[in-house]
C-alpha cells in the first residue's frame, strides 16, 4: 500500500518469490525510470519494519531498469534485461 501512492495508477507493482519486486511503468520514458526507481528505493530503505520476534530491520533496495523494445518477441526478454541491470547495480553497490 505504501508503494501504490508512489506510481501512477497506469503503472504495476508484483512482489515475486524471493522477495523480488517488477515494476511496469507505462507510458514512462526510459530517462524517466530512475527517478522513479530511486522514490521507490528511498521509501523502502527509510522504512522500519518488524520481524514476528519483535526486532527492527531495515530493507537494501536494488533495482535494474529494462525497456520494451518493437524487435522483442517475447516478455522474458524484458525481464532478462532488467534482471541484468539488477545485478550489475548489486555488483556495483
Amino acid at each position: 500500500n505504501l508503494l501504490m501512492n508512489t506510481i501512477r495508477h497506469t503503472d504495476f507493482i508484483g512482489i515475486l518469490k524471493g522477495g523480488q519486486m517488477r515494476m511496469i511503468l507505462t507510458y514512462t520514458p526510459l530517462r524517466n525510470t530512475a527517478s522513479v526507481g530511486e522514490r521507490v528505493k528511498e521509501i523502502i530503505e527509510q522504512q522500519e519494519y518488524k520481524t514476528k520476534q519483535g526486532e527492527t530491520v531495515r530493507f537494501i533496495v536494488n533495482f535494474g531498469v529494462g525497456c520494451y523494445t518493437p524487435d522483442m518477441r517475447e516478455s522474458d526478454e524484458l525481464l532478462s534485461k532488467a534482471n541484468y541491470a539488477m545485478l550489475q547495480s548489486r555488483t556495483a553497490n
